[in-house]
């Protein structure tokens, strides 16, 4: 749930950047509100639509699966937002519906199910090209170069400090996971940033919030660098640390390895 709670904690310290003003009543109130509504309407139409495309005599688009899968969350978004709420919740909570339908009793058919994950897979790819050149092309090197080690500060604060609170804060909770220290410690390490945090500073950028180059400078950084250092280690980290499990050749494919 993390990226559609920062998207919506995101969206809100928007409102009350651009509003002007800060109430912690007012704005708690408008922020559960996005929530529920988000959810509900979510929950909604991803069950719906998903009936519609359901493999029983219901189901009268099962035909054109991955149309409704886009029309969904376009609803989903859209009236969310419209309501109050927070299209980013309502996409999301549809995305859940999707990818657990045995829970709701919805079955696909073997050929909609593989036509629905192609086309998602491919326009998921599509769309996180466009957003990382959005972002891209929203970069002042300049400013890059001015922000520098404040950028880099910021990043390291990220990866030193506040993932391994974060970290901490949910697993130590947790007490029925049993989560081993060798574990807790791959999970401080291994957290790449990309396509959500770029998407919102796309938003923040069209906004024409003050400040917009620097935070796209930051967001910048914090994307190079975090897939460039996390990206790249996470092979070694989890091999130091005891909890990579090698692939083993299986007698029909060892002929091909």
């Amino acid at each position: 749930f993390n990226d559609a709670t920062g998207a919506i904690l995101t969206s809100a310290v928007l409102a009350i950047m651009l509003s002007g003003k800060f109430s912690l009543q007012e704005n708690l109130y408008e922020l559960v509100l996005m929530i529920v509504i988000g959810l509900v309407v979510g929950l909604l139409t991803g069950v719906i639509l998903l009936a519609l495309v359901n493999d029983s005599p219901r189901g009268i688009f099962q035909d054109y699966t991955p149309i409704i899968s886009i029309i969904s969350v376009i609803i989903a978004y859209e009236l969310s937002t419209a309501l109050g709420g927070s299209g980013y919740m309502s996409c999301f909570i549809v995305g859940i519906v999707t990818g657990n339908k045995q829970n709701f009793k919805l079955w696909l058919s073997q050929k909609s199910y593989d036509a629905d994950c192609h086309v998602a897979e491919t326009l998921g790819t599509i769309c996180r090209m466009c957003i990382f050149i959005i972002l891209g092309s929203q970069v002042d090197l300049q400013v890059v170069g001015k922000y520098f080690v404040p950028s880099v500060i910021s990043v390291a604060c990220f990866m030193f400090i506040v993932r391994p609170i974060s970290v901490l804060a949910c697993t130590l909770v947790d007490r029925q996971a049993k989560w081993k220290k060798n574990e807790i410690f791959f999970m401080m390490w291994v957290r790449e940033t990309g396509v959500i945090p770029a998407a919102l500073c796309g938003i923040v950028t069209s906004m024409n919030i003050p400040g917009k180059e620097i935070i796209s400078s930051v967001v910048f950084m914090t994307i190079l660098i975090t897939l460039i250092i996390h990206g790249s280690s996470t092979k070694f980290v989890a091999k130091k640390l005891g909890l990579l499990i090698e692939d083993k050749p299986t007698e029909e494919n060892k002929g091909l390895v």
